[in-house]
This record gives structure tokens, sequence and C-alpha cells, in this order.
């Protein structure tokens, strides 16, 4: 009896996110290709998808990479054309190895993979396209993704974007790619920074216990006297109205840790979080959130 199909998401494709649907256990990576080429019009031959750092090979199926329910699979175009293919010189200063790539298992003799800082191989693109589907998901921090055939070891150690940036010989259009997301990414996760919901500048909190902002760019527009918001749901507020949150639905709480706190009570306490649903929708109507400037 086979399994029930399921849907993943694929992104790569101008920054969206794509859905397939009728994915088993038994799908081949190559069927998938073709699902995606459906979706973006990619014919197969020219997608390269990853999946938890490697690589997938064709004629494997999605039970043999651990795809099920909801995985999300990152596309990177095989373009042909343009710029040659990323090569190491060997005055450059990185070392090179014969060792086969950690996500791709490439072993061309030809053309040699680098040593990372940690001492696991790696070629140049296989680099590019595993840090570039890390900052794509709001990461800022890189980490070795190797893992001991023997063992089941991880490596996990922490790689430097000037190391990167040398050994997966970034081009102009990379670079800035990558120092952009990176810090936008550090801004967002790290500083606890927010986006004006105005005019979208990245802006951070004097004061943390404040939970109404007021948003210097927006209020210097002429004919603005002053433009504020909520730090949580991003609803405007108004001087009039004491700076005070009127959306009934925001509890005060920045809602990325709001998410993350109902996980870990849904998986931790189950049947109290279910217990406590009937008195949590009342509570929610009675409820108001405070806020000052």
């Amino acid at each position: 009896m086979s399994a029930n199909p399921f849907q993943i998401f694929v992104r790569g494709i101008e920054g969206r996110t794509n859905t397939i649907n009728d994915i088993t256990p038994e799908t081949k990576v190559i069927d998938i290709k073709k699902m995606v080429e459906v979706k973006t019009g990619v014919p197969p031959e020219e997608q390269r998808l990853l999946f938890a750092g490697k690589q997938l090979e064709d004629n494997l199926t999605a039970d043999f990479y651990k795809i099920t329910k909801n995985s999300t699979l990152h596309l990177v175009l095989r373009l042909s054309g343009g710029s040659d293919e990323k090569r190491h010189d060997p005055n450059d200063g990185v070392e090179l190895t014969n060792e086969p790539d950690m996500i791709t298992w490439e072993d061309d003799p030809d053309n040699l993979r680098a040593k990372m800082p940690c001492g696991h191989a790696i070629g140049p693109e296989s680099l590019t396209t595993f840090c570039r589907s890390l900052v794509s998901e709001g990461k800022f921090q890189f980490f070795c993704p190797y893992i001991n055939p023997t063992n089941n070891a991880r490596c996990h150690a922490e790689w430097q974007y000037i190391d990167i940036r040398k050994i997966g010989l970034l081009t102009d259009d990379e670079r800035q790619y990558f120092e952009s997301k990176i810090s936008e990414n550090y801004a967002f996760r790290a500083l606890g920074a927010q986006e004006c919901p105005q005019c979208s500048t990245f802006c951070e909190r004097k004061d943390k216990k404040r939970t109404s902002v007021i948003c210097l760019i927006c209020s210097r527009k002429p004919d603005v006297r002053e433009y504020a918001f909520c730090w949580y749901c991003l609803h405007e507020v108004k001087s009039s109205n004491g700076y005070r949150c009127n959306n009934n639905l925001c509890g005060g709480v920045d809602p990325r840790l709001a998410i993350l706190k109902n996980a870990v009570t849904k998986a931790a306490y189950p049947e109290y979080h279910r217990a406590a649903h009937a008195r949590n929708v009342v509570q929610l109507s009675n409820m108001t959130a405070t806020a000052s400037i």
C-alpha cells in the first residue's frame, strides 16, 4: 500500500516559493524536476535541487533524502553561456584537494575542490549555492554541513563570510547580494529590528520597553505631522489615542517570538494547550493592548 501523497515547496525562481503536490516517498528526483518544470518552465536538465545541504541526484527518491510533507527544496539554475565555470587559480592562496565535494560528491580530478578552514572540501559553485540557500531562509551565520559517513558526526564549524567570499569566488553581483542579505537578516534576527510598514526603513527601538514608535523618515515627509506604529503588529497608532494600539488581535508581543513560544508550548504541553484554548478565546475578546510612546 503506497503512502498518501504530500506537498513540498521549491524556492529559488525570482525569490518565489512554488508548491509541488502529489509527492510520495517513492517519487524520484527527476520526476520532482519535471513537476518543477510545469510550475516554472525550467527544463530538468537546467535545474539543480538542494535539500538539507545536499544536491539531489535524479535517480534517487524523496524517501532516500528524507523529504517529507512541507519540506523546502532550493532550486538553482544551471545557466549556459556568460562567464566561465568558477575555478581556483593555484596561486590564489586557497588550499586545493582532490577530496570529493562535501555537497555534490563531485570528484573531477581536473577541477580540484578547495578546503574550508575546518578542513572539509567544497567547490566554489557548491559553496555559493549552499550559502545562498541559507541567507534566503533568513540566516546570517554559516556552518559546515559535512557529516562523517562512518559515525554521522557533524562538523558544524562556523565559516566566516570573508572565507566564503574568497573560496566561493563570488562575483561582484554575488557579493552585493550576500552582503545586503546578511546585514538584513542580522538586523531582523540579532538586533530585533523591525521594518516600518509605510516606508520599509529598518529601525531599532532605543527603549525596548516602548510598544509604539515614531518613524522619523515618514514624519519628515510634507503634509505628514507624525507617523507612529505599533512595534508588534505594525498597525498605525495615533497620538490622539495615547499611542495605544487599537488592534484587538495584538497582544503586545513580537509575532516572531509568539509563534516560537506557541510552538514550544504545544509540543511540550499538548493537553494543557487544548484545555486552555476555550479560556483564551474568552480572554482575547477582553484583552486591550497598552502602548506608550
